[in-house]
């Protein structure tokens, strides 16, 4: 008797195959993707490293021709090479890097290789400019904030826990994961090249000391109230990332954002410096010092040209091309979600209550009613409360002090093609300009203040509709009757707070004040 064939697989052979191999892939498809994941780490050290021995070769020759007093950077986009210095060129065997930075510090001595914003290699050198260390990061991490960019006049700086200190930035100069920002100070230009030249730890006097500035690095976000609900405060979400990748534009809740404040005109920013107290100083020598009155009375057009100043090579050490200007309503949004980060304070931010208007004070509680003086000092245990990392290393002023006029207008009809000047100063041609859009950030016309609508005309990212609510400060959206913002609140104002916002019409006042910004590229 003849017996039958089998030809195939019965059904359950078959799902017995599918589940082995599905086992299988569990285990090995991790590895192979470790495995791959650390071929590429390699192969991008190794480039780099030849990348920055290239520099070094062109470090050497611009210093024997003249080297320029500022950064030598050299990007790779998709490859291709460009550069920012006329005549120079780095030739190197091997590939090039798909997306990377190669910065040569002529002043600061040293040659490095950047990779989505977090430095892979590094060579030092003595002062005579002799070859001292290279070094290769070990873990080329493509989540960390992007490296501070110091510009000439800079001088980086930490507390050693009873004084400021000039900081080593090959060390322990910040740690956002720790909530310390990094901090630079401007100095007069009697004290600058001694500055500049200093051991790490030298002291920094007080008396010597012009400006304080906080690097912001670049982020996005992820979206958790694109409607503009009204919610309670929340942790925002925030991942750091560099600006040679493609930004991420999310626009629904869940989504992810590269935070507006980044892009700034066709630049796309590194992160940028804020102001670490509310201004001071005088309109002719504008200054961001602690303990001390600010500087108000100013309508929002002085206020512009006056911060512009910091733009003086010989007063403050920074270029001509440095690019400060008036705090933007985006950029005060920036800070803010940050404060509200894992990397931040996380928490509400203290009031400075001071009537007089004395920078970086806090009271005696968040909310803490007007007082003539300064009840606590910025470095005090209250102090410290006043700031938007809970620590020394963050910014102030931000809730409470004055009124901080920002970069922020509305247009004056519904075809949203002129911004309302009202009372600020500036010509109409010169704000409608394109050579101001940069410099502000222009909303829809509307003519409620605190409704869905009034809220709806937000920017996403700019602290307004998104955190509407939070911490019951103010929610005053700007309207056809005052068509400019304010942040922050006043001194004696209950609902003031880092996520207040006011309408104002542009006018000198002596509750209102400005801050500085001054972005890196």
């Amino acid at each position: 008797m003849k017996q039958n064939k089998r030809n195939g697989f019965t059904l359950v052979e078959l799902l017995a195959v599918i589940v082995v191999l599905g086992i299988i892939s569990i285990i090995v498809i991790p590895q192979v993707t470790k495995t791959i994941e650390t071929a590429e780490k390699e192969t991008f050290k190794s480039t780099a490293m030849n990348v920055v021995r290239a520099a070094d070769y062109e470090f050497k020759r611009l210093q024997m021709v003249g080297a320029p007093d500022s950064d030598i950077v050299f990007t790779f986009i998709d490859g291709v090479e460009t550069t920012n210095i006329t005549g120079a060129k780095l030739d190197y065997e091997g590939e090039k890097i798909v997306n990377g930075t190669v910065r040569i510090n002529t002043l600061g001595k040293i040659s490095m290789a950047i990779y989505n914003g977090t430095w892979c290699v590094q060579k030092k050198y003595d002062d005579s400019k002799i070859d001292l260390t290279e070094s290769i990061k070990e873990d080329c991490i493509l989540t960390e904030p992007t490296s501070p960019i110091l510009k000439d006049g800079m001088i980086p700086v930490r507390w050693d826990g009873t004084k400021l200190v000039k900081a080593d930035i090959y060390g322990n100069w910040y740690n956002y994961d720790n909530k310390e920002w990094a901090n630079v100070v401007l100095v007069n230009e009697a004290t600058r090249n001694s500055y500049n030249g200093a051991n790490v730890g030298t002291s920094i006097n007080e008396m010597d000391v012009l400006a304080y500035l906080v690097w912001i690095p670049r982020y996005k976000y992820k979206l958790f109230n694109a409607d503009a609900k009204l919610v309670s405060a929340t942790e925002i979400d925030i991942v750091f990332e560099s600006s040679l990748t493609s930004k991420v534009t999310g626009s629904q809740d869940g989504d992810y954002l590269t935070h507006p404040a980044f892009t700034f005109g066709d630049d796309e920013l590194y992160g940028f410096w804020i102001g670490k107290f509310e201004t001071t100083g005088d309109e002719t020598l504008p200054t961001i010092k602690p303990n001390i009155t600010s500087l108000r009375n100013q309508n929002i057009m002085t206020m512009f040209t006056t911060l512009q100043k910091f733009n003086n090579k010989t007063i403050y050490g920074l270029s001509s091309t440095t690019d400060s200007h008036m705090l933007k309503n985006t950029e005060w949004g920036a800070v803010a979600y940050l404060t509200n980060s894992k990397y931040g304070k996380g928490s509400e931010v203290w009031k400075n209550p001071s009537s007089d208007y004395i920078t970086g004070c806090s009271g005696s509680v968040v909310i803490d009613t007007a007082s003539s003086g300064c009840t606590f000092a910025y470095n005090t245990p209250n102090g410290l409360e006043a700031s938007t990392t809970g620590n020394i290393y963050g910014v102030y002023d931000m809730s409470g002090g004055s009124f901080e006029a920002v970069m922020g207008g509305m247009y004056n009809s519904a075809d949203n093609t002129q911004i309302n000047i009202q009372n600020t100063g500036f010509d109409q041609a010169l704000i409608d300009g394109t050579t101001m859009s940069k410099y502000i950030n222009k909303y829809n016309y509307g003519e409620t203040l605190n409704d869905q609508d009034a809220y709806n005309r937000k920017i996403l990212g700019d602290a307004t509709g998104e955190t509407r609510g939070w911490y019951d400060d103010n929610v005053t959206f700007i309207h056809n009757t005052y068509s400019w913002f304010y942040r922050g609140g006043q001194n004696g104002n209950v609902n003031a707070g880092i996520f207040s916002m006011s309408p104002g019409d542009g006018s000198a006042d002596l509750r209102y004040s400005s801050r500085v910004s001054i972005p890196s590229k």
